[in-house]
Formats: structure tokens, C-alpha cells, sequence
């Protein structure tokens, strides 16, 4: 009887502590659309971030989807993610190389843009200031009008 007793006990430690027993992971949906560009000719680039750090740094992004910049604005969906705080980046890629166009003293030559519409000076806007909070169950809309 004391051998099925511990037993139980494990079973209910292991439940109790499990991530996973009653629950899934929640997660959330982010749709991003991109207004703003000037032309049909290049790609849409457009990079999610979950740290400071690393905002907005090419390659550097959690997730990052490219589009054909097609008509007035293009949409693009992230599925599945974690609850937590995310900043985003865009720029239209006029030329399709996937580098951001600088002058001679680093100005972007090709349109972008950041979650919140928000626009850093002498540099691009901080994490917090273009950070969205993906909540419990939620889906956020997200429009960025990129210059």
C-alpha cells in the first residue's frame, strides 16, 4: 500500500510541475502590413524582434519575411509566437539586395519603417519605443507607413 502511495504522490509532483499537463504554451498572432512605398519594383523586408539588443540589427531579427511589393501595401502574418514584448522593422528593398541603402553617412536611401510608426533620431527608434505586447490569446494588427 505504502509502494502505490508514492507512486500517487510522483504522479501528482510530476503533474502538478509539468509545463505542459493542462495546458499548451499560449501563444499569439502578430499581422503586419506595410504602406508607404513608392513603387511596385523590389521586396518588402520586414523583421520581428524580441530583444533589445538586438533591434534592429540586420539578420539579427527572431523572424523575417520578405514580400514582392505589389500594389499600395502588403501584409504579412506571424503564427505561433510566444507571449512577450516585440519591435519591428521594414524597409522597402528597392533593388532586391537585401541591405538597406545608406549614404555616406549611414541616412537610409530606401524607404523603412517601425512598429508604432515611431522614428529614432540621428539612428533608428529604441526597442521600447517601437515595442508591442503580445498578450494572453491576443492577435495584434500592426501598421507600419514606411518614408
Amino acid at each position: 500500500m505504502n509502494k502505490y502511495l508514492t507512486t500517487l504522490m510522483l504522479l501528482i509532483l510530476c503533474l502538478t510541475f509539468s509545463k505542459s499537463a493542462f495546458s499548451s504554451e499560449q501563444t499569439g498572432i502578430i499581422k503586419v502590413t506595410v504602406r508607404g512605398f513608392q513603387s511596385s519594383e523590389g521586396t518588402i523586408m520586414i523583421g520581428l524582434y524580441n530583444k533589445a539588443l538586438l533591434f534592429p540589427k540586420t539578420g539579427k531579427h527572431l523572424k523575417g519575411q520578405a514580400v514582392k511589393a505589389i500594389g499600395k501595401e502588403v501584409q504579412v502574418i506571424f503564427l505561433g509566437l510566444p507571449l512577450g514584448e516585440y519591435a519591428i522593422a521594414a524597409y522597402h528593398d528597392k533593388n532586391s539586395d537585401m541591405v538597406l541603402e545608406k549614404n555616406f553617412m549611414g541616412v537610409p536611401q530606401e524607404a523603412y519603417g517601425f512598429s508604432n510608426n515611431v522614428r529614432g533620431t540621428l539612428g533608428p527608434p529604441s526597442f521600447k519605443e517601437a515595442k508591442l505586447n503580445l498578450k494572453n490569446g491576443s492577435s495584434l494588427d500592426v501598421i507600419i507607413n514606411i518614408k
